[in-house]
């Protein structure tokens, strides 16, 4: 039998006994302190104790700074935290946490003086509960957001420095190509309904929406035209929008060309909303044409 090294005999020996004084004080004192060569703390197991200005509430492990000297900084912690959550924090050098994630809440990054100034997950505002990330100023006040807002879809919110949101949304088009007829002088379907989008409204109750189609009527001796409405919701289009008019009457052939038209909804409230084009002529013995009908809406 090989004889044994005394000095890797007394190495092993040590090793126990510190993982017996560990494992006893864990049983007997629900924590235990693991220190480095020099004596200093760098590890708490267990419950940890106050250090500075923590609270004594926790229980896990918590990885001390020994450049501190023999009481220590918390560098990080892993487990319950001092509101009682389990999570992970990471402390700065004055012993303030800067970075905290939350299992199912989501993640937090602090400031040296402890204010949040960025975090991703849940946010609450108005009494609704979204899912982003926020950008917050010094003084704890939301400046950005970005992801799920408030009113649903997804977009970008920049806010003043008084509280006001300015919100970025997505844009939806739509197009329907086929050249279909109507001779009806009340808005209405094509025999292909639309185009029609669902756009997501935000605060300020504003979509801006963009409308093109070619349009065609026959040249007659009495009056004829086109004309293109948005329908909100369905209910019927409150107006004139894209139109093709012939005022003067003169016999033969057909006018045509491709109309388009800008404008800004506004009223509408928050959440989604359905715009979708209908169409009328002007009288029904001409009737009217129509044919790569587009829309394109983003509210703002």
């Amino acid at each position: 039998m090989p004889a044994v090294n005394p000095s890797s005999s007394r190495y092993f020996f040590d090793r126990i006994t510190k993982l017996e004084k560990l494992v006893h004080a864990l049983a007997h004192q629900q924590n235990s302190t693991i220190s480095n060569a020099k004596g200093q703390p760098i590890i708490n197991l267990g419950l940890y104790p106050q250090i500075g200005t923590q609270p004594s509430a926790g229980y896990g492990l918590q990885i001390l700074d020994p450049g501190s000297g023999n009481v220590g900084t918390p560098i990080a912690q892993f487990g319950e935290q001092s509101n009682g959550v389990p999570s992970l924090t990471l402390f700065g050098a004055n012993g303030n946490p800067l970075v905290v994630l939350t299992p199912g809440v989501g993640f937090e990054q602090l400031d040296p003086n402890g204010t949040t100034r960025a975090a991703i997950g849940p946010y609450t505002i108005n009494g609704t509960e979204t899912y982003s990330m926020q950008i917050y100023d010094a003084t704890g006040k939301i400046r950005l957001q970005a992801g799920d807002l408030e009113g649903g879809g997804d977009g970008v919110a920049v806010w003043d420095a008084v509280g006001t949101p300015m919100q970025l949304l997505p844009s939806y088009d739509a197009t329907v190509s086929t050249q279909e007829s109507t001779t009806s002088t009340t808005y209405g379907d094509l025999t292909t309904v639309g185009p029609e989008v669902t756009v997501q409204v935000g605060s300020s109750g504003k979509v801006r929406v963009t409308a093109s189609a070619f349009i065609q009527i026959p040249v007659q001796t009495t009056q004829a035209g086109g004309f293109v409405g948005i329908s909100v919701d369905g209910a019927a289009p409150s107006g004139d929008f894209v139109y093709l008019f012939n005022s003067v009457g003169v016999a033969g052939g057909y006018l045509a060309g491709s109309y388009s038209a800008t404008t800004i909804l506004t009223g509408l409230s928050q959440g989604s909303h359905t715009l979708k084009l209908q169409y009328r002529a002007y009288a029904s013995a001409t009737g009217a044409d129509f044919a790569e009908r587009f829309i394109v809406a983003q509210g703002i």
